[in-house]
């Protein structure tokens, strides 16, 4: 594969997970909790003029209710987060989409090359897996197994 072919399918791949998360979005409640808590992972609510502290408690939410996330070593890597980056980093982060601007945060790496963020990397590689999930479930939910029919003779 050339390397266009790969750009190509892995700018298809962020499409289809758009569109999906958008159907998705139509079926739910617009008032659904989780959702709304998902939204503090948005540019403008990471790095915009939001309560930082209910952000954070957002953010525990969500570890909480996807996994077996250390939610005090979340907590401590949200606040670096705002605290270690200038505001021109997060000001170039925030015109990014919204999988480029989380690649280029989880990338970092501190002065003895170990992820800056490994517990918010881990958190939004499972965030990034929800459309994928939820389509099969939406799937396996609505549509019964086939049943075998047998052949009457």
């Amino acid at each position: 594969m050339t390397e266009a072919d790969v750009h190509s399918f892995r700018e298809n791949c962020l499409r289809f997970h758009v569109t999906v998360s958008n159907e998705i979005r139509k079926r739910l409640p617009h008032d659904h909790q989780f959702l709304k808590q998902l939204s503090v992972l948005k540019a403008s609510n990471v790095f915009g003029t939001i309560n930082r502290k209910s952000a954070c408690q957002d953010l525990v939410a969500v570890a909480q209710r996807l996994g077996n996330f250390d939610t005090t070593e979340l907590q401590k890597e949200w606040n670096l987060l705002y605290v270690k980056t200038s505001k021109l980093v997060r000001d170039n982060w925030a015109k990014l989409a919204f999988d480029d601007m989380w690649v280029n945060i989880c990338e970092l790496e501190n002065p003895q090359k170990s992820l800056l963020f490994p517990t918010l990397r881990s958190l939004l590689n499972t965030v990034r897996c929800l459309p994928a999930f939820e389509c099969r479930g939406r799937k396996s939910l609505f549509y019964p197994p086939r049943r075998k029919i047998e052949k009457t003779q």
